[in-house]
């Protein structure tokens, strides 16, 4: 009896204090598999928690937003055009990947969801969330952000466009262009952002003003890396994490965070042979599709 009443006092507890979980995604036909897969994967870890997952259409088809109306805690939304390349199919890479706006979307809705939202947690379309996500979203909510950095050889002076370096770091943010084209100043991995309104002004305004020139994002061969290799969207996140002194994670092993009296150790990954019982979030990409034999769609829930 008293077994059963202190279960029931910590279940009553836990949703008292819970967080409640605002995400935001987006997705096209091409990988509206990957996107099944990570919503299977939210509901499976995170159902209680979870207020709304919002999906940015990037190019669907109808039965696809028909599915997907019909999920539970999932609503479909379209991507303000604020400019007319803004879902245009863009070659991203030397093999002839083509992205919708060379992911110039991405700030835009971010900025959407945090018009309607508190906070968000931002996941592309390829990521399979392994874990219950209540201390990453306690941090947004205490430090306004949660950011990541993709690994030491994904810089800002070796992955943007003479575009970018030109018009953004050397007129917009001069003052600043020491330490942000630096060696040793990292990305900021644009696919998993934690965001709040502490940090609107200065974070999710400025990247929305960024999309509404789609130049920004196109990779046009200046790349110091060379052609193929600049990441879009990456270095102008970057860019304001780094001029408003942003702490950012690492996205390949284990990080702490810090709330004060207590610290919360995690781990994140992209390679599946690194996955292990503290990993809260893989970055799959079409790899989750097959994690542990059948991904995670089968763990979507249907509203009835």
């Amino acid at each position: 009896m008293i077994k059963k009443y202190l279960f029931v006092l910590l279940w009553f507890t836990n949703i008292l204090y819970s967080i409640p979980q605002y995400y935001c995604t987006a997705s096209d036909s091409q990988y509206y598999d990957c996107l099944l897969n990570l919503i299977g994967s939210l509901h499976k870890t995170n159902f209680d928690n979870i207020k709304e997952i919002a999906v940015y259409d990037l190019g669907l088809d109808s039965g696809q937003r028909s599915r997907l109306q019909r999920m539970e805690k999932v609503k479909l939304y379209a991507v303000e055009k604020v400019h007319p390349d803004i879902l245009k199919p863009i070659k991203t890479t030397l093999n002839g990947k083509k992205v919708p706006g060379s992911y110039a979307w991405k700030p835009i809705i971010i900025k959407q969801a945090l018009d309607m939202f508190p906070y968000i947690l931002y996941l592309d379309a390829g990521l399979t969330v392994l874990k219950p996500l209540d201390d990453i979203f306690e941090y947004i909510q205490k430090n306004g952000y949660f950011l990541l950095n993709p690994g030491p050889e994904h810089t800002i002076a070796d992955r943007s466009t003479k575009r970018v370096r030109k018009e953004v770091i050397k007129k917009q943010y001069r003052q600043y262009a020491s330490m942000l084209l630096n060696p040793d100043t990292p990305l900021v991995t644009a696919g998993l952002q934690g965001l709040s309104h502490k940090v609107y002004n200065e974070y999710v305004l400025p990247a929305y003003e960024f999309a509404k020139e789609v130049s920004l994002f196109v990779d046009d061969d200046t790349c110091p890396k060379g052609p193929g290799e600049s990441r879009h969207d990456q270095p102008l996140f970057a860019i304001l994490a780094h001029i408003n002194g942003y702490q950012l994670f690492t996205e390949r092993g284990y990080f702490v965070l810090n709330f004060g009296d207590t610290k919360k150790l995690l781990h994140i990954h992209h390679l599946e042979n690194q996955i292990n019982q503290d990993t809260v979030i893989y970055v799959s990409r079409k790899k989750g599709l097959s994690y542990k034999g059948c991904g995670h769609k089968n763990f979507i829930r249907y509203n009835k």
